[in-house]
């Protein structure tokens, strides 16, 4: 499987990269079975802008995993080099089997 992420700006292209990465996890999101709504603030840092980008798609998995959730909604308020700053939202839901 493969993501093609793309933006005119450094956090549209991250963003792009989160939406494809959920995009991939679940063929429809309509499917789910949500319980609520779920947002959080999320902050990491990494050496390069590289990195950045691996340690910002690693922290939203482990969102997934910790919370139960599934995240549609990404809003970077801040990116620098090595350091990213957003704003996640989505659904707590009860499992990542649909119906």
């Amino acid at each position: 499987m493969t993501i093609r992420a793309t933006g005119r700006t450094l956090p549209e292209l991250f963003v792009s990269a989160a939406a494809g990465m959920f995009g991939v996890m679940v063929a429809d999101p309509k499917t789910l079975n949500r319980e609520g709504e779920f947002s959080r603030a999320v902050t990491v840092k990494a050496m390069d802008t590289e990195s950045l980008l691996v340690e910002w798609l690693t922290e939203l998995l482990g969102i997934v995993d910790l919370e139960n959730v599934y995240l549609e909604k990404f809003k970077i308020t801040e990116l620098a080099d090595s350091q990213l700053s957003a704003q996640v939202s989505g659904s707590q839901i009860n499992s990542f089997s649909t119906e």
